[in-house]
């Protein structure tokens, strides 16, 4: 039983083919790859047709990822007021920016820091959708670059 479950295993294998580093990257991939942060680590990525998905980490601070992004989507990400968040744009391109970084106001109180600092931001053109969630918890020594992108043009 054993040596057959081995057997079809390996077969299936040699017909399905492994995923293979050398395959080439598609258009999806290509066109994700230029919102991807340079020098992140990879954790993981996945595409399934026109959708791209990567979750990736540096060491850079969360500042400096911020910039890098706020520079490619063209607008402020307002790291410095937790509870910013504003949308903007005309009919080629569409970007909203926000955070999520307070806890609830309880009892009228001022609201207070989450232990992570959560920017998200979406940016939407004639050929793509793209997402992103960047995060640092404190004390924490990398900061978190959650992507995803689709493409408008399948």
């Amino acid at each position: 039983m054993c040596r057959w479950l081995t057997t079809a295993v390996l077969v299936f294998i040699a017909i399905t083919g492994p995923a293979s580093a050398d395959e080439p990257p598609t258009a999806t991939a290509d066109a994700a790859a230029a919102w991807e942060y340079p020098g992140a680590e990879n954790s993981t990525s996945s595409e399934v047709g026109p959708l791209y998905n990567s979750v990736r980490a540096t060491t850079d601070d969360l500042a400096r990822v911020a910039a890098h992004y706020e520079k490619k989507l063209g607008t402020r990400t307002a790291l410095a007021r937790p509870a910013a968040g504003a949308a903007e744009g005309g009919s080629g391109k569409q970007t909203a920016v926000s955070q999520d970084s307070l806890l609830p106001s309880v009892d009228g109180k001022r609201p207070q820091a989450r232990d992570v600092t959560l920017l998200l931001a979406s940016q939407h053109t004639k050929d793509s959708c793209l997402m992103l969630v960047i995060s640092r918890a404190k004390g924490e020594k990398r900061t978190h670059i959650a992507l995803t992108y689709i493409s408008n043009r399948d």
